[in-house]
Formats: C-alpha cells, structure tokens, sequence
C-alpha cells in the first residue's frame, strides 16, 4: 500500500516536471530539461553536500561518481518516472487466485 502511494506520488512528480520542462520549451523554442540535481539543490543544497561528503567517506567511492552523479544531471522527469514504474512494479498488485470449491487448480 505505502509502496503503491510512493509510486504515484514519485509519477506525479515526473509529470510535473515534464509538464514544466514543456511551459519551457513553448515559452522559450529551446529544449533545456530541469536536472534532478537543480530540483535538489533548490530544494535543500545541505543535504546535496551532506550526501555527497557521506557517499565519498563511508560507501564505495564508485558510488558517488558511478551511480549518484549521473542520476543527477538526467531530467529530473526521466529519473522520477523509472522510479515510479520500479516501484509501482516491486509493490503493485498481487493476482489473486479465486479458488472454487472442487476445483484443484
């Protein structure tokens, strides 16, 4: 349930986003997408540097510059929208089975 609600609200977000970078480019002619990084940086730059200086003193070093950088400068639409589909995959609805009485299968 709370893994459904992280997915729509992560989907909303890229919507969002994606509907910003679009005002954008109507506005301006140029394409230029809105990277996760700006978003967080706007949002709380101290955290950023937190995480960063966390990532490179306590975890593999490969981690900051191999997974956390690019994700960054992405369009902030792209990375929030493949983390809503991976958690609306990992935590969205089970099939359920009716089982009628006889039956064995």
């Amino acid at each position: 349930m709370v893994g459904r609600l992280i997915a729509w609200i992560l989907l909303l977000l890229a919507l969002a986003a994606a509907g910003r970078d679009g005002l954008n480019f109507y506005e301006t002619g140029v394409y230029n997408a809105v990277t996760l990084g700006e978003i967080w940086y706007a949002f709380d730059e101290g955290s950023l540097a937190m995480i960063q200086a966390a990532s490179e003193r306590y975890s593999l070093s490969f981690l900051w510059h191999g997974v956390i950088v690019p994700l960054l400068v992405w369009p902030a639409w792209a990375v929030l929208a493949g983390a809503a589909v991976i958690f609306g995959l990992l935590f969205g609805r089970r099939s359920r089975r009716k089982w009628r009485s006889g039956s064995l299968g």
